[in-house]
């Protein structure tokens, strides 16, 4: 008799980067759904890591982030200080340290999560993975971390070997390889004019951003009115709130030390003017965010002594997400006032929101006027890199968004008088992001999209379908856009003043949880949606979202001019 041979058990591979060519779900593991950006390939889904976090757990983790950037930046200061030979304060370098580095905390938080669960599942089993080798990794500035950093499958192969490398189980067997980071610098070219123009503007609208919405008029009428204005008191500043965070790994020797910034040299001809203590600069969010001229800029005015006055400048993330860290962390909370779009109840109470009509907004009041019987579906980017913790989907759930997308356009595909002046608006930068056009082309190939100016259309369409809160969202109800609205609210996650109102626009058929109930009362309306649209209900629901969420007014002018004065 012969002994019955045992089936030999297929090799298992931990893939930290981009999945190979002969990638299957039953000899690969991946710790992201990243692992497939740009691949053909489509994941079997349900046999996948899941997400790291609910909302729960996403917002505590926010809180935690928060509270470590600023005992960070204070350590990564005290260095720069010493380097350059400055004497800089700690508002400073929480400025100057904008973005990149409340963004690489939270995604080493992330990445950190789903690294140790795939350890802790495996960690008894024999698994194949390749490590990346060390190496410094150089950016220009934070809009380069986020494009070459975040978004580079690269970078983030080479991140999950960091994290990785310290604690592998004793039955991995590890290989190591060199990996390509000279990363190709994405740099915008503008126009030379457009660039005269503007340092022009600059020089003579030193007190006042861009702001969205604002003519040039309004920059240098609101810059003279700054200028002009009295300095105000000294305010001392909030204590922050600062906490180390336990790493399972060397997350500062293994990573931020590892990371380089062209921008750093600019402290090299730090200037700070000792004269200008208690004066006022209007700002938006480039001062902030991406900009590193504009970021040092905001960052020499906090250390004499200035004060900067924040503005809205989109939709959900302001107002009625429940996950707010990273926004109030890199804008709000450098701002001694931040002007919003009409809410002010911030989940912490914050007394720094002053609520005020949009300038933005004002211009697309009431605008909406049907020329055609266009049936339009916006949708938004589908991130498979985890950017930051908020209230929008994780990488898995993204893949459930498309989906509930595809189920709504077979529905409407079906019905030709529908399909007929249907028409989809896709996300047209996919980079880090799920396939959107080539995916939806290949599902629908007569599908018609929308190419063109998205406002003009949306102001001129007979019905718009949203299928995420956002900026779009609060132009159509400040428009008075017919729109019908879907969402999973476990993924978009609103907070409980927004959820409120939310519900209301439930119940007039506005926003609908289940796509099912959507599309009947599209098939209901869509011969008359004048009928539906201006009845009362909807009109003081639609009306009630904008006086919380999208506030506008023509005199918008006068009521900025009385809430600047008020600052003393």
């Amino acid at each position: 008799m012969f002994k019955k041979q045992k089936k030999k058990e297929r090799s298992l591979f931990f893939v930290l980067g981009n999945i190979p060519k002969d990638y299957n779900n039953d000899q690969y593991i991946v710790s992201s759904l990243s692992a497939f950006y740009d691949s053909d390939i489509d994941p079997e889904i349900d046999d996948l890591e899941s997400d790291p976090y609910d909302k729960h757990e996403l917002l505590t983790q926010s809180l935690k982030s928060v509270k470590y950037y600023n005992y960070l930046s204070e350590k990564i200061g005290e260095k720069l200080n010493s380097k350059y030979d400055l004497k800089l304060s700690n508002r400073f370098w929480s400025i100057f340290l904008n973005s990149w580095l409340i963004s690489l905390i939270q995604i080493c938080l992330e990445r950190e999560k789903r690294i140790l669960r795939i350890i802790d599942k495996y960690k008894d089993q024999e698994i194949s993975v390749v490590i990346s080798n060390k190496k410094k990794w150089e950016f220009i500035d934070s809009l380069d971390f986020l494009n070459n950093g975040i978004l580079n499958p690269y970078f983030n192969e080479w991140l999950n070997s960091r994290i990785l490398e310290g604690q592998i189980p004793s039955k991995w067997n590890v290989t190591y390889k060199e990996i390509n980071n000279s990363l190709k610098k994405n740099i915008i070219k503008h126009n030379k004019i457009k660039i005269v123009l503007k340092k022009i503007i600059n020089f003579l609208a030193p007190r006042c951003s861009s702001i969205y919405g604002f003519t040039i008029f309004d920059r240098l009428f609101f810059s003279g009115l700054l200028a002009l204005k009295t300095k105000i008191s000294i305010i001392k500043p909030k204590e922050l709130v600062k906490e180390d965070i336990n790493w399972s790994f060397d997350f500062i020797d293994n990573v931020v030390n590892k990371l380089d910034f062209d921008y750093f040299n600019k402290l090299k001809k730090i200037k700070i003017k000792n004269n200008n203590s208690g004066k006022l600069k209007l700002i938006s969010a480039d001062d902030l965010f991406y900009d590193s001229d504009k970021i040092i800029d905001s960052a020499q005015r906090i250390e004499s002594g200035e004060y900067l006055i924040g503005t809205q400048h989109g939709g959900h993330t302001y107002g009625s997400a429940k996950i707010t860290g990273f926004l109030n962390t890199v804008e709000i909370n450098k701002c001694l006032q931040f002007f919003t779009w009409g809410w002010i109840k911030f989940e912490d109470k914050s007394t720094i929101l002053k609520e005020l009509p949009s300038p933005y907004l004002t211009k697309f009041k009431n605008k909406h006027t049907q020329r055609n019987d266009k049936i339009i579906l916006v949708g938004t980017k589908m991130n498979l890199f985890f950017r930051r913790f908020e209230s929008a989907p994780q990488s898995k759930q993204w893949f459930d968004y498309r989906e509930t997308k595809t189920t709504l356009i077979s529905k409407i595909h079906d019905i030709d008088y529908l399909y007929k002046d249907f028409h989809y608006r896709p996300y047209f930068n996919e980079k880090g992001s799920l396939k959107d056009i080539s995916f939806f082309k290949k599902k629908f190939p007569n599908l018609s999209f929308i190419k063109g100016n998205l406002h003009k259309e949306i102001f001129n369409c007979k019905i718009l379908i949203l299928d995420h809160p956002g900026t779009t969202l609060n132009i159509a109800l400040a428009g008075n856009i017919p729109i019908l609205c879907f969402w999973n609210e476990d993924y978009f996650h609103f907070n409980h003043q927004a959820s409120k109102k939310l519900n209301n626009l439930k119940k007039n058929n506005i926003f609908f949880s289940d796509i099912d109930e959507l599309f009947l009362h599209l098939k209901k309306v869509n011969n008359d949606v004048s009928s539906w649209w201006n009845s009362n209900n909807v009109q003081t629901a639609r009306i009630d979202w904008v006086n919380e969420f999208a506030k506008n007014s023509n005199n918008w002018r006068k009521k900025w001019i009385q809430q600047i004065k008020k600052i003393n």
